[in-house]
């Protein structure tokens, strides 16, 4: 790798010897660097890390090492050395800035400006980008790209279609950008956001997130904020993640400006953006908090109710995934009137969808149906689909869980009135729709009508879909839907190992806690299925105890009274045979008193096991012989075989 090569410095009027240095490969570099790093857990990521900053170069990554020590980072002998602060960026060393820095200093003005230019660009750059934004020309420009690559300061990538260079070394970017004042440097980024927009203009929502970047470079915040947003919106759902961070640099950008009408109109717009992509991806209270309480006083001072609407809309359906009720139903009716007084119809339609939500899961039914039958009304037949709100299609949401509603209700027919229908609905609107929520929806539906063929197809296509838009919150949802699919089918370790994951997602996340209110009693069912009579009785109780003490939140209370019954009556021992008849008790009268009609054959078949197991045959026929006509009566034949499994 080393051949002397001796190169006249007219300069200097003398001779240098240079002695080439020939990048290492990738795993060559690693290897050096773990032999003077070590392999403790703390350090595992700095091979990786110090090649791609070094480019390779040898020196280069032993002089990051070494300034690594000499800062306390790093601490250690050779070979065993602790990473201290894993978080903190690894920064130039001196040694070699002051080298880059001295090569590029000796350049000729022309070159130097080149390489300025290159660098404002990015660490690779085209031809054509570069002809655009400099003042050098034809054989002038071919002279100065030549002596830049005969100093090996950047190399050729490609020469077709298009001449693309990049510079060699990541350190040698970065020392070029830094050497830079402040003014041509923002000039330079200004210049090159100018030439992208003029020459990609069947493309610039693709080239939104760099324009954003350089419009940020050269302190136009307000135009940055305006790519930001276009490049949200266009990443939205291929990387949610993504999406998310451009909503927040654009938020970062606009609160420190000076009130305007422009801001203004920005900041409205990704406000609710902002709440929306912190609720699918998990937030902390107290962020997600401070983003609703600017974004309100924001719309106020505006006097735009319509936001104030879709904002309040937003948080509604935030504090349901942070499982915070107790503000649910206020955020979501307060959405509806100011939506109502000066919302338009997209804005209408989705304030009913997150207060409807919320209604069910409260287990107020028919104010749940009737909040869904306006949107319905408003939204005016299934054309209405096409309308979309912060990636949401609310007027197909409303259906949805209106569907899953009616079905708890005991009208499970009118529900599968929609199942039918969504496939329609999905190739209306192509697979660039997140409908993976409606997807999951279809699972209540299944449960009512015991249908486990149905529901293993349904939540199979749901979980593709939550997967593949990367909404943390709807992946949840879709897991937890999956275990149920998985109940209905028997198939007791696979429905465990679904609720493992979601359980995971959870708690990676922070988002989805409302469906982990329902994963104790589903695994409990698991875990009786597969023999655990000990764990399952606990599991079950626990999940029973947590839901009653929010008794304004019927949902989960109800399904884990259902689902614990179930789990008694499967272990059928002697000693849980009053905790049986009590949770029996109390769950038929929710459920008499709430109205869940659909799930009234349920408790009614697990009270007959329980007159059976204390060798009761009339009191378990009389039971079963009403649950079966309930299901009857509902078209609910899937439980069929479940009563015949009761009486042997």
């Amino acid at each position: 790798n080393f051949r002397p090569e001796y190169h006249a410095d007219w300069t200097r009027k003398s001779w240098v010897l240079r002695l080439p240095m020939a990048p290492l490969d990738t795993d060559a570099l690693a290897e050096l660097v773990r032999d003077w790093v070590g392999s403790s857990p703390s350090v595992a990521s700095l091979p990786a890390l110090i090649g791609e900053r070094s480019g390779g170069n040898p020196f280069f990554a032993e002089e990051i090492v070494l300034t690594l020590l000499e800062t306390g980072r790093l601490v250690g002998a050779r070979g065993a050395c602790e990473l201290m602060d894993a978080e903190g960026e690894i920064e130039v060393p001196a040694t070699v800035q002051a080298l880059l820095a001295a090569r590029i200093d000796r350049l000729g003005d022309p070159e130097k400006q080149l390489l300025y230019t290159a660098a404002v660009i990015g660490k690779e750059f085209s031809r054509p980008l570069l002809e655009a934004v400099i003042d050098i020309r034809g054989d002038d420009l071919d002279a100065t790209l030549s002596a830049l690559l005969a100093a090996e300061l950047i190399y050729e990538r490609a020469i077709y279609p298009v001449a693309e260079y990049a510079f060699k070394h990541p350190l040698t970017h970065e020392v070029a950008l830094g050497a830079q004042l402040g003014a041509a440097r923002r000039a330079r980024h200004a210049t090159v956001a100018e030439a992208i927009e003029d020459a990609q203009t069947d493309r610039l929502d693709e080239h939104a997130g760099l324009l954003a970047h350089h419009w940020t470079e050269a302190g136009e915040a307000l135009r940055a904020a305006e790519w930001h947003v276009r490049a949200a919106r266009w990443v939205r759902t291929s990387d949610l993640a993504a999406s998310h961070r451009h909503w927040t640099l654009a938020r970062e950008l606009l609160v420190p400006l000076s009130d305007s009408s422009d801001r203004s109109r920005l900041l409205l717009t990704v406000y609710p953006e902002l709440i929306n992509t912190l609720d699918r991806l998990g937030a902390d209270r107290a962020e997600s908090e401070a983003v609703f309480r600017e974004a309100i006083e924001l719309a106020q001072h505006a006097g735009d109710r319509q936001s104030e609407g879709l904002i309040e809309a937003a948080y509604c359906w935030l504090k349901q995934g942070q499982n915070d009720w107790a503000a649910v139903i206020g955020h979501g009716e307060r959405a509806v009137e100011l939506v109502d007084d000066d919302g338009d119809r997209s804005t209408r339609l989705f304030a009913r969808f997150s207060l409807g939500r919320a209604r069910g899961w409260l287990g107020v039914w028919q104010e749940s149906v009737d909040c869904f039958d306006e949107a319905v009304e408003i939204g005016g037949g299934d054309a209405a689909a096409d309308l979309e709100v912060l990636g949401w299609r609310p007027y197909v949401e409303s259906l949805s869980i209106r569907s899953a509603v009616l079905s708890v209700m005991g009208r499970p027919q009118d529900g599968l009135e929609f199942a039918e229908r969504f496939p329609a609905l999905q190739r209306r609107l192509g697979m660039h729709a997140d409908l993976s929520s409606p997807a999951s929806d279809r699972i209540w539906l299944c449960w009512t009508l015991g249908d486990a063929e149905r529901a293993q197809r349904y939540t199979t296509e749901a979980l593709r879909e939550a997967e593949r838009f990367g909404s943390d919150r709807l992946v949840v949802y879709a897991l937890w839907a999956s275990s149920v699919a998985s109940c209905l089918g028997l198939r007791w370790e696979e429905g465990n190992d679904f609720l493992e994951r979601a359980r995971a997602r959870v708690a990676a996340s922070g988002t989805g806690r409302e469906w982990a209110t329902h994963f104790d009693g589903f695994q409990a069912l698991c875990w009786a299925g597969t023999g655990d009579s000990e764990g399952s009785a606990s599991l079950a109780k626990r999940g029973v105890d947590e839901a009653r003490v929010n008794r304004l939140v019927l949902l989960p209370w109800l399904m884990s009274g259902v689902l614990r019954s179930r789990v008694l009556r499967m272990l059928g021992a002697p000693e849980h045979h009053e905790e049986l008849a009590a949770q029996i008790r109390e769950t038929l009268g929710l459920i008499q008193s709430s109205g869940a009609n659909g799930w009234l054959p349920m408790i009614l078949a697990e009270r007959g096991g329980l007159a059976g197991l204390r060798g009761d045959a009339d009191g378990m026929a009389r039971d079963l012989i009403e649950a079966r006509r309930l299901w009857a009566q509902m078209g609910a034949v899937g439980w069929d075989a479940y009563a015949r499994s009761i009486e042997a």
